[in-house]
């Protein structure tokens, strides 16, 4: 009885039946995540033409194809509600912009890189709820995430020491990862939602505090 109370206090609080699909989806979260770890800030020169690295196209050709696959394997799921409204008004949100950028005569190329993020924010939107309607567990859906997360803070930190000249003294935004945010708010739910201390709580903590202090000159 003991040994089942400690499981069930362990175990997600919401169970999902897994699918056959579920393993699949898993995989394919994880290419998708992996598309960010190793994203950086582009160099002034490529921002300054408008263009974008190989490197940064192949992340992107990641993303898209993991999506994609996710969305050819378990597309039956979109409309699961309550997820599906929030699916629906980001797209909306997303076609309001695009149309308001045409109709305000905005550049397509300009347009294409403000949205391109926040067309990459519903595609993660839309993978996190298929892989949780076809039974992934929540904290299978959030690990991609987190070592995406704390791969990309120091991927971060490293290409800007060892590509863009970055010094201790100099060293701001060249460094910072969007996904110090994240870490932050996973370290309060570790904190404050979980019963028992996690292992990697002291990891997130390491990650998140450095690259701080990296870039607090």
């Amino acid at each position: 009885l003991h040994h089942g109370m400690m499981a069930t206090r362990d175990a997600d609080a919401v169970e999902v039946p897994a699918t056959a699909a579920a393993p699949v989806v898993e995989k394919l979260l994880w290419v998708f995540m992996a598309s960010f770890a190793f994203d950086y800030r582009a160099a002034q020169a490529r921002e300054a033409a408008g263009g974008a690295g190989i490197d940064q196209f192949i992340f992107l050709l990641l993303a898209v194809v993991s999506t994609a696959g996710i969305l050819l394997v378990g597309w039956r799921h979109l409309l699961v509600r309550p997820g599906a409204w929030l699916i629906l008004g980001w797209g909306a949100f997303l076609a309001f912009m695009a149309g308001n950028a045409a109709l305000q005569g905005v550049a397509p190329g300009r347009s294409l890189r403000i949205i391109l993020p926040l067309v990459l924010c519903l595609a993660g939107m839309m993978n996190a709820h298929i892989a949780g309607c076809v039974g992934v567990k929540p904290s299978r859906i959030v690990a991609p995430v987190f070592a995406a997360a704390c791969t990309n803070v120091l991927w971060r930190i490293f290409h800007g020491f060892a590509f863009k000249g970055v010094t201790m003294e100099t060293a701001r935004v060249e460094v910072q990862s969007s996904a110090n945010n994240w870490l932050a708010a996973w370290i309060g739910c570790a904190l404050l939602l979980r019963s028992r201390f996690h292992w990697l709580l002291p990891v997130a903590v390491g990650i998140l505090f450095f690259g701080i202090f990296i870039t607090v000159t």
